[in-house]
């Protein structure tokens, strides 16, 4: 039997955000039918003309069907960031449930990611990823997942789930949801 949960309400709050000199901030709400799974199918939140971002809320379902195997789902938003020295990211949540946070590059290559804060099972982007200000991914899926690229290799260098994992230079851009062993 699959196990079927929501995230619900979980947030991804966000600093160091900004579109161009518009002063007011902006939550994101997921638009449906869903933020998507890669690159090519993120949710734009921040261009010319738009708020400052400072929270993306949304739904994760732990387990969706997909030619009838289970697979974690994994949601992609495009941001602007317009102060990388104070950028940082982690989600909120009432739930107990377990999150991960991937930032990429333009190109879809691995900035940084972290699974475990090291406090709970919530994840956090601490101050400094990014190397310029520039547009960027960001992508929240449920903790104990990898970012894949086209040759099936990690996009983030090894380490622990509380350790904050630099993107592997020798890795592609990032091709596939971050997947894993799904629960039954």
């Amino acid at each position: 039997m699959n196990r079927f949960k929501n995230l619900a309400l979980a947030t991804l709050a966000v600093a160091g955000l900004a579109s161009y000199g518009t002063a007011s901030a902006l939550t994101w709400f997921e638009a449906p039918p869903g933020a998507g799974e890669l690159i090519a199918t993120a949710q734009i939140t921040s261009g010319l003309g738009l708020p400052a971002l400072d929270s993306i809320q949304g739904v994760l379902n732990t387990v969706t069907l997909v030619d009838e195997l289970p697979r974690n789902e994994v949601d992609v938003y495009r941001i602007y960031v317009d102060d990388y020295m104070s950028f940082s990211a982690r989600t909120v949540s009432s739930n107990p449930d377990d999150t991960a946070l991937f930032l990429f590059d333009k190109a879809g290559k691995g900035v940084y990611m972290n699974d475990d804060n090291g406090v709970d099972l919530l994840s956090s982007l601490p101050t400094g990823g990014p190397l310029v200000n520039d547009y960027y991914y960001i992508a929240v899926a449920i903790g104990g997942f990898s970012a894949w690229d086209a040759a099936s290799g990690s996009v983030f260098l090894s380490g622990g789930f509380t350790d904050v994992l630099g993107g592997d230079p020798a890795a592609g851009a990032f091709r596939s949801p971050p997947m894993g062993t799904p629960e039954a």
